[in-house]
């Protein structure tokens, strides 16, 4: 009879141990996304405060296209699953968008321009 060094008690610890390790792993990895992403919203205020005192929309379509194709792109250069990168942006340039079109109004309605 093969005798195993681990009872199954045991190999059950060292997996849980091993994913709670990975996930700790990705979880510091969703903080450096989300210090980046609120950096990137700091830089949509004043893109919002340039296109309200220029009256350029905040959603202009071809831009967005652009930003989402080089994401793409870009993100199966590194090796990402084919469409990732494009959804993850499609949701981070609405979003922006939508904060865009608030600070904008935000500024209109304010008369800060």
């Amino acid at each position: 009879m093969l005798r195993t060094p681990f009872t199954f008690e045991g190999l059950f610890r060292l997996m849980k141990k091993k994913l709670l390790q990975l996930r700790a792993q990705i979880d510091a990895v969703d903080k450096q996304l989300l210090v980046l992403l609120a950096e990137r919203f700091r830089i949509i205020e004043r893109v919002a405060s340039h296109k309200a005192e220029h009256n350029l929309p905040a959603r202009i379509p071809s831009r967005i296209k652009t930003v989402i194709d080089r994401r793409e792109a870009a993100g199966r250069g590194l090796g990402l699953p084919r469409r990732s990168a494009a959804h993850i942006w499609e949701l981070i340039v609405e979003e922006s968008c939508r904060y865009e079109e608030w600070l904008m109004d935000q500024l209109h309605r304010d008369n800060k321009l």
